[in-house]
């Protein structure tokens, strides 16, 4: 995946979480794929305890799509994704019930033709 483009989406949704979100970008040859969590500070016992982890993933295919549109339509589509991202985490609950040393939730979040297209 073009290394500008990851950053240019990373630079877009980082903003829209809390703000001590740690973010993890994993390589991949294809696909953008981030993960994020932050501290909840909801459970005295666990003060350090964070969210579930986020994992962002724009598939291979949305990215081909993404990078042969104009500048306008890739401007409509970085709106989109803000939209998008804006509505999970607004759905999203971060907390969870775990034994403590056990590793936090994963939860996908998917963004495919389906989000940029419509």
């Amino acid at each position: 995946m073009n290394k500008n483009l990851h950053r240019h989406w990373s630079d877009l949704i980082c903003p829209l979480f809390p703000k001590d979100t740690k973010f993890i970008p994993l390589d991949d040859f294809d696909d953008f794929i981030t993960k994020a969590s932050w501290r909840l500070n909801t459970d005295p016992k666990r003060p350090n305890k964070r969210s579930k982890i986020v994992k962002i993933i724009i598939s291979s295919v949305a990215i081909d799509d993404y990078e042969n549109k104009s500048t306008a339509k890739k401007q409509e589509d970085d709106k989109k994704l803000l939209r998008y991202v804006e509505q999970i985490l607004k759905e999203f609950n971060p907390d969870y019930d775990v034994p403590y040393g056990d590793p936090a939730p994963e939860v996908n979040f998917v963004v495919d033709g389906n989000v940029l297209n419509s």
